[in-house]
């Protein structure tokens, strides 16, 4: 929640922020110095390991398009595999019937990993080094992606800084591009049940997406590498929207849902899931007093939710409005909600879990009473999400302020911000970094002003610890619900108004407690790129000197004992 500043207050935090701006600038100008003085003094040819230390990797190049400009960037692509630092260990352009190439060189003996490559592709010199440490290091691994570089008309090529695994967020768009390494029995599975499909596949794109969804789904995010750096450089963008493949990938896995490609981007998906089932939801709204704020809540929870299986129970702490107790008491009892009577200092995690306490559903919705504005459907569709996966164990959803920017579009870690909402302020038809704002996706946290829970994922992990009674409750409970191997989700089809800070302001208690628990998250935040800023969603200062970048950490790689 944000805090309220008089006059002297926020020109004492503008002056805070330009002090900052300047003491940033004045280190980003001297790591850029000390990069680039490290780059220069290590000789590329150097790094070449000796055959056999690294596993060869062998290159299949999905090449359709056979125009003038489409057979020059498959020759691109094709010279940049053989000019590797580390030998690749062969590369065969796969033309017509692709798939059925696949097929073919899966049928050798070979125990090589393959990696199957988009022809628009020019990979990076230490592509395969990179692929090599990432495979030899790994105890176990079905599939590795990397960042890459997008050119694109642009000069030098923008690097595309990606989070790590999520199948979700796949559906939301193919960003594993330009290439993926496949173990060979994973990559078989994949090309076995996509030739039993009748769908068409007509572009290299377009197969490329669908073997991802096919060979990924159901992978445990820890056995999908992710080599957080751009391994090549993409010279031409997908074409032809690919959300018809995310659907016929869903429906394979035998879920319902209709997806279009986002208006701002063609290449982010938008969502209408089915449901296969319509589980109960409680829904439990914390208040004191704010009758008003309680009413619309309400109101506009019942005529937009488009599901009917939910319980309403409104948590009472200390209220004395009359105008709040005449309305708790009608609607009590007339059955349209419940009301649980909560006395004593504020404490959000108690009162919250005393809620939980009393209600029944498998599924439970934490609600501020100062959230309306909901989306059509929304009920229904935030359910949906959930149902998308057994490992799902919280989804929040995009929440904006009154005047439509965004106030949550999911919560990010890194060492000087401890729990931050990514893209926060942006307007809210703005795409984000790379379209993530519009994108179904997982993240580290979620806010509870709005968010969606499986009871009994809460109650395995001990529901909300009351020692953060004021903040820090949500993103806690999500950072333990994902260390006990559930996943949190963050949908863009649900949205909400949220009037953040109308009935109170946060205290920030137990922050000392909060870091202390997890202060080995904040540096490895596994959808937040460490290229990012440490204070706003975005590439960091050095963002342009990628290759340099690169270049230093693949020696320190390189040099790492075993």
């Amino acid at each position: 929640m944000k805090r309220q500043r008089g006059p002297l207050g926020r020109s004492l935090k503008s002056l805070e922020q330009a002090f900052r701006s300047v003491r940033q600038r004045v280190r980003d100008e001297r790591q850029r110095r000390q990069l680039v003085r490290a780059a220069r003094r290590i000789d590329p040819r150097a790094l070449r390991q000796p055959s056999g230390r690294l596993p060869a990797i062998e290159f299949l190049v999905l090449a359709t398009d056979t125009s003038p400009e489409g057979m020059r960037a498959q020759e691109r692509c094709v010279e940049s595999i053989r000019g590797q630092l580390q030998p690749a260990a062969g590369v065969t352009v796969l033309g017509e019937r692709p798939l059925e190439g696949i097929r073919e060189t899966l049928e050798s003996c070979s125990d090589r990993p393959l990696a199957v490559c988009l022809s628009t592709a020019e990979l990076c010199a230490d592509a395969t080094l990179w692929i090599g440490l990432a495979l030899a290091s790994a105890a176990d691994w079905h599939a590795l992606y990397a960042d890459h570089a997008d050119s694109l008309g642009s000069a030098p090529p923008i690097p595309h800084l990606k989070p790590d695994f999520s199948w979700l967020y796949l559906l939301a768009g193919n960003f594993v591009e330009p290439f993926v390494v496949y173990r060979r029995d994973i990559l078989a599975e994949a090309v076995h049940r996509l030739l039993d499909d009748p769908a068409a596949l007509r572009s290299a794109h377009e197969l490329f997406y669908a073997l991802a969804l096919e060979a990924l789904h159901g992978r445990d995010a820890a056995t999908v590498l992710h080599v957080r750096h751009p391994l090549a450089v993409v010279h031409a963008a997908s074409g032809a929207p690919l959300h018809t493949v995310a659907t016929a990938a869903l429906a394979r896995c035998g879920i319902e849902a209709s997806a279009v490609a986002h208006p701002g981007d063609p290449a982010i998906h938008q969502f209408t899931f089915g449901r296969a089932s319509s589980p109960p939801v409680s829904i439990i709204i914390p208040t004191k007093n704010a009758a008003g704020l309680v009413k619309t809540c309400v109101a506009a929870v019942r005529a937009t939710a488009g599901y009917d299986a939910y319980d309403i129970t409104v948590i009472d702490h200390d209220s004395d409005e009359p105008e709040l107790l005449d309305y708790l008491a009608r609607e009590s009892t007339a059955g349209r909600l419940s009301v649980l009577r909560y006395s004593g200092p504020f404490n959000y995690a108690a009162m919250n879990n005393a809620a939980v306490q009393r209600t029944t559903a498998p599924l439970v919705l934490f609600l501020n009473n100062d959230v309306d504005g909901f989306s059509p459907g929304w009920l229904g569709q935030i359910v949906a999400t959930i149902g998308l996966d057994s490992a799902l164990a919280a989804v929040g959803c995009r929440l904006v302020y009154p005047d439509g920017d965004i106030q949550h579009a999911g919560v990010v870690f890194t060492p000087r911000r401890h729990g931050f909402h990514g893209q926060a302020g942006l307007p809210h038809d703005a795409l984000g970094y790379r379209g993530r704002l519009q994108s179904l996706q997982e993240y580290s946290a979620v806010t509870a002003a709005m968010m969606l829970v499986r009871r009994e994922a809460f109650a395995a992990v001990g529901g909300f610890d009351e020692i953060f009674p004021d903040d820090y409750n949500d993103v806690d409970l999500c950072l333990r619900l994902r260390r006990a191997g559930h996943r949190i989700a963050y949908t863009p089809h649900v949205t909400a108004v949220h009037w953040e800070s109308r009935t109170r302001t946060a205290k920030w208690t137990a922050q000392d407690v909060f870091e202390a628990r997890w202060a080995d998250y904040f540096a490895a935040d596994p959808f937040y790129s460490p290229h990012f800023s440490e204070r706003e969603f975005a590439p960091d200062a050095l963002e342009r000197l990628w290759r340099e970048r690169k270049l230093v950490a693949l020696l320190d790689a390189l040099e790492a004992p075993g």
